[in-house]
């Protein structure tokens, strides 16, 4: 067990548990972002096997990290809920969520380290601001989308396959 001596190295340990979710997670996003291959335990009549799978969803890849160390398990529990609360209150953004999330720690864990903030103010402030950004993202909110707009983001979500996007978008008809 290893065990952190001063408040450096626990900074320094809680970047880097951060980092082990935020990075694979942060690399499926958006259009351009890369396929993760994780890996599914089957039950089989022969045994368990694992099998590769494919993704580029976030919520998948921070499911499936398996941390190593003493400390990656008790800090990454907590960071993973940032991906599973933004899949289970909106269905989507995970990825989003994750990678902003990652910027508030470091930036959060900077200026307690290098400019001596006291941490109760700053996450005072910060709760304050996700209730300003959740509040204008209410004021952007639809709750039905147009035919066009369907297309868009299904095709975004499917790689830019237009084909696999309109199927998708029919099974909402």
């Amino acid at each position: 067990m290893k065990i952190i001596h001063d408040q450096d190295e626990m900074f320094s340990t809680i970047r880097e548990c951060v980092d082990g979710i935020a990075i694979p997670v942060g690399s499926t996003l958006g259009p351009n972002g890369k396929v993760a291959i994780v890996s599914r335990y089957l039950r089989k009549d022969n045994g368990d096997i694992v099998e590769p799978y494919p993704t580029k969803d976030g919520v998948t890849v921070a499911r499936e990290i398996e941390p190593e160390t003493p400390a990656q398990r008790a800090i990454f529990p907590i960071f993973q809920q940032v991906a599973l609360r933004a899949n289970s209150e909106a269905g989507d953004g995970t990825t989003t969520a994750t990678v902003i999330a990652r910027e508030l720690v470091h930036l959060g864990l900077d200026e307690i380290q290098y400019r001596n903030e006291k941490p109760d103010p700053l996450i005072r402030q910060i709760r304050a601001s996700i209730s300003r950004v959740k509040e204008s993202l209410g004021l952007l909110r639809r709750d039905e989308l147009d035919d066009a707009t369907m297309r868009a983001v299904a095709t975004i979500s499917m790689n830019g396959d237009c084909k696999s996007a309109n199927v998708v978008v029919d099974a909402f008809d």
